[in-house]
């Protein structure tokens, strides 16, 4: 189906070749996957800097941008974000 709706596409507007298209959007689906994936992996660095510095439901965002464990994980984020660009630019 997808292949079919490229074909369409590059028969109605003969921008791209079909192989720009399929690699165009497997990056752009590659993009979305890592954003998900980063995402959960914020989310449980969040719940777990909340449970160390007193536990998800009683602590407020701004406590929670506050302790030093935050403040090494963001670093260690940062650190890897931009490796992983470079990465992708050396590519």
């Amino acid at each position: 189906m997808i292949h079919a709706m490229f074909s369409l596409y590059k028969n109605n507007n003969d921008l791209w070749i079909l192989g720009e298209l399929f690699r165009n959007q497997r990056q752009r689906i590659n993009d979305i996957a890592t954003v998900d994936f980063c995402w959960l992996q914020i989310e449980e660095v969040i719940l777990w800097i909340a449970e160390v510095i007193g536990g998800a439901e009683n602590v407020t965002v701004q406590e929670l941008l506050k302790p030093a464990e935050y403040l090494e994980i963001k670093a260690i984020l940062n650190q890897d974000v931009q490796l992983n660009q470079r990465l992708r630019n050396s590519n």
